[in-house]
This record gives C-alpha cells, sequence and structure tokens, in this order.
C-alpha cells in the first residue's frame, strides 16, 4: 500500500527531537501521544508541546524487535489500522514474554494487537464496566450481553522494551492487576489499578490473517507455539453440525434395521421333530444314534440363523453334532450343541441341573439352499425325539457394524476436542485439571 493511497489526511507524520540522541522521533497522532519511545537510543520520555521533553526512562537493549515496523500500514478486519507503537512486555511474576502493537485507524482510535508465541490477538477498549462471580473449584466467570467468559489468567505487567508514541505512560502500567477471561476466539481483559478500571475486548487473529493484512509474507512471522488462549479449535465450528449428522444417521439406521427385521428377514426356514434311534450296527461308535438328513430349506442371506433345539429328557444328556450343507456349493458350516437334564431329590429336596432346551447361531450366513445333517449321539438306549426350529434373523452384529463405523469420525473429532482443551487449560492457574 502506498502512502498516497491510503495515508488520511491529518496523518502525515511529524517528528520530534529525542532529549538524548538528538535524532528524529517519526509520530503521528498530534492529538493524543504523548509519550514516546526512541529508536535509536532507547530513551523514553513526555513531551506535551510545550516547554522541553522530559525524560522518563532509558530501556536496556533488547533483541525483540517490532516484526511490524512503526508506520507500516496494514488493512485488518475491514479496517484501515497503521502501526504507531510498539510495546515488548513481561509478567512481574514470572518469565512469560509478549509483544503489543498499538495501531491507529482512519477515525483516530486506538486499538492492540498482542503476539504472544505466533499467536495473535485484536484487541479494543470496551465499554461500561463487568463484575466476576465464582463458580465451581477455581472457575471465576464475567458475563457481558454477548456471552460468558471465563478466567483464564491473572498478572501484573512490566515494560522492557517500547519504542514508537503512546497516549499513556506505559511505565504505570507495572501498578497494574490484569486479568484475562476467555470465551474462544473472544477473550476479555480488564486492567484495575487504584483509580483504574478499564475492560477490553479481544479476538483471535489467525497468523495467515496478519501476514496478509500488512502485506508479508507468512514464513516471516513466528510459527504458534502450543494452544492460544482465546484460539478457536479447529473442531468446535463443525461440533455441533457433527454431532447433530451423526445422531440422524444412527437413528435412520435403527429405524432401518428394525424395518428390515419386522417386514422381511425373521422367519422360520425349516422347523421338524425328528427321532434318534441309537445305531447298533456292528461298527458303530458308542452312544451314537443313526444320522438325521433334513429336506432343503431356503435362506435369504446374509443373515443370522438361529437352530433351536429341544429334547424330553430325563437324567440324561443328548449330543448333537450338525453339518449345515450348502447345496449349491457344497460347503458345511459345523457345529456341536450338547443337552441334558438331570434330576433327583437329595436329603428331601428336590434338585435339578441342564436344560432340555439348547439355541446355537451362524452369523453372516449367504444366500441358497441348504440341508442339515445330524449325527446324535446320547447317553440313552431309549430312542430320543428331539425338536428343531431353524430361524433365520436380522443379526445385530452389522448394526453394530455399521454404527461403529459411522462413529469413528466424530470420536476422533471428540478427542481432539478434548486434547484441545486439556492444552489450552493446562497453562492456567483456574482450570479443573488436577496436577500431578
Amino acid at each position: 500500500m502506498s502512502n498516497s493511497e491510503t495515508t488520511p489526511d491529518g496523518q502525515m507524520p511529524e517528528t520530534l527531537i529525542c532529549p538524548t540522541c538528538q535524532k528524529d522521533v517519526l509520530y503521528y497522532d498530534r492529538v493524543d501521544s504523548y509519550y514516546y519511545g526512541c529508536p535509536h537510543c532507547r530513551q523514553f520520555f513526555e513531551y506535551e508541546n510545550e516547554g522541553p521533553p522530559v525524560k522518563l526512562h532509558v530501556f536496556k537493549p533488547t533483541a525483540a524487535l517490532p516484526l511490524l515496523k512503526i508506520g507500516q500500514e496494514g488493512f485488518l478486519r475491514q479496517t484501515w489500522v497503521r502501526v504507531v507503537g510498539y510495546l515488548y512486555q513481561k509478567e512481574q511474576e514470572a518469565a512469560e514474554h509478549w509483544g503489543e502493537y498499538v495501531l491507529l485507524d482512519r477515525d483516530g482510535h486506538h486499538s492492540m494487537l498482542a503476539e504472544y508465541q505466533g499467536h495473535w490477538t485484536l484487541i479494543k477498549p470496551q465499554a461500561g464496566q463487568y463484575k466476576e462471580f465464582a463458580g465451581k473449584g477455581k472457575a471465576r466467570y464475567v458475563d457481558t450481553p454477548e456471552r460468558q467468559y471465563r478466567l483464564f489468567h491473572r498478572y501484573s505487567p512490566a515494560t522492557l522494551y517500547a519504542v514508537g508514541e503512546f497516549d499513556w505512560n506505559i511505565l504505570d502500567d507495572k501498578k497494574l492487576k490484569v486479568s484475562e477471561y476467555i470465551h474462544p476466539p473472544f477473550s476479555l481483559t480488564h486492567e484495575q489499578a487504584a483509580k483504574q478500571s478499564d475492560w477490553y475486548i479481544g479476538e483471535y487473529i489467525q497468523p495467515e490473517e496478519i501476514a496478509t493484512a500488512f502485506g508479508l509474507d507468512k514464513a516471516y512471522l513466528p510459527t504458534p507455539f502450543g494452544i492460544g488462549a482465546s484460539q478457536p479449535s479447529p473442531v468446535e465450528q463443525s461440533w455441533p453440525s457433527l454431532k447433530q449428522v451423526t445422531l440422524y444417521a444412527l437413528l435412520l439406521l435403527l429405524v432401518l434395521q428394525l424395518l428390515f427385521s419386522l417386514f422381511n428377514r425373521n422367519k422360520t426356514v425349516y422347523e421338524d421333530s425328528f427321532t434318534a434311534y441309537p445305531d447298533t450296527s456292528k461298527h458303530a461308535e458308542a452312544n451314537s444314534c443313526k444320522p438325521f438328513i433334513s429336506p432343503e430349506f431356503t435362506v435369504e442371506g446374509p443373515t443370522l440363523l438361529e437352530f433351536r433345539f429341544s429334547a424330553p429328557l430325563d437324567n440324561q444328556w443328548l449330543e448333537l453334532p450338525v453339518s449345515v450343507i450348502d447345496e449349491g456349493s457344497g460347503k458345511a458350516y459345523t457345529f456341536t450343541k450338547a443337552l441334558e437334564y438331570y434330576h433327583g431329590v437329595d436329603g428331601g429336596e428336590s434338585w435339578s441341573e441342564g436344560d432340555r432346551n439348547e439355541n446355537a447361531y451362524l452369523s453372516r450366513m449367504p444366500s441358497g439352499r441348504y440341508h442339515l445333517n445330524i449325527y446324535p449321539y446320547s447317553g440313552s438306549l431309549s430312542p430320543v425325539t428331539i425338536h428343531l426350529a431353524v430361524r433365520q434373523k436380522t443379526s445385530v452384529a452389522n448394526l453394530f457394524l455399521i454404527a461403529g463405523l459411522l462413529l469413528i469420525y466424530p470420536l476422533y473429532q471428540y478427542a481432539r476436542q478434548r486434547w484441545f482443551d486439556y492444552s489450552r487449560w493446562s497453562n492456567s492457574d483456574y482450570s479443573d485439571i488436577e496436577e500431578s
């Protein structure tokens, strides 16, 4: 952007003479600026258009030079701004450092652009006064008409370096007690001193937007480190719609499964009774009975086949090796089911164990024509009548499988969101995370 195209009337730079090094100090706000930081000798001084400048402080040398230069113009959030000041600050009680840029817009209004560990926040004055109230544990909140904020951090700042122009004495910032509240991507800051109570609203700005606004290469800006206090989660914006879509998909799946079960799949495909006669042939195995071969029946698959066996056992056992034969391919599906039932009287009390009824299942049976080969074994020399019913049922395994597949992405996103929140609040003294 060229100055001739963008610079508002009345904001052409003026110069002051530094009272220490006698070099020029540029400034832009002729109305509100009274404090200045010399970029040449680090002298911080006051000048109010009358009398000589008043030397206030000389900052120590620092390598933390501003990324955005004094006088640099940009177009941020649809507003023309110019960088007119830069502060390099730290917490008095900790080693945390950050930079703050003073921005001046076309109408002479100021805002701040803070950068901490590659995370950027645009900060503007907020009218009104608010009250903090306590929640559970360490939680503290502030309500505004727009949203509720939660306390994230408290500190007192100390200025290590300053360059450019300011409308307040930045050396007095050390008297402030600062409270930062967040509702990502927004933040609310309260600066409080003996006779001062100011509130500011902030909004997280992505580094790409900063680079675009000031015509910079993104690689020039520091790479964000960790999770910013008011940084929005990449999941949070899409999470409500993702939950809703997933819920609707699961409900639709359940309804389809129920309709499929009621009208199409649950039916008896074969039912009959047969008698197992002991095999008295010369080479028969002990306790074996003569085989039973069923008529053919049709299965519409893939489906779950349920086999129900019942027999009037009386102090005896019955073992049923079963082969389900596919008439088309000759493939056999085998299983064995055992029934036993014993009863009696012991010490004048009746007892029983076992069951005369048992079920068996084969899952994902394909469509086709089948018959059964059953090779009974019995602990009795008497014939045993066996009732058999084969039903094809809708397998809930399919429901669980599809539901599980539907939940993979939402669960992954939920885990990302939980990790993001945990990482954010692990940096706060006012979180619910217990220290180990």
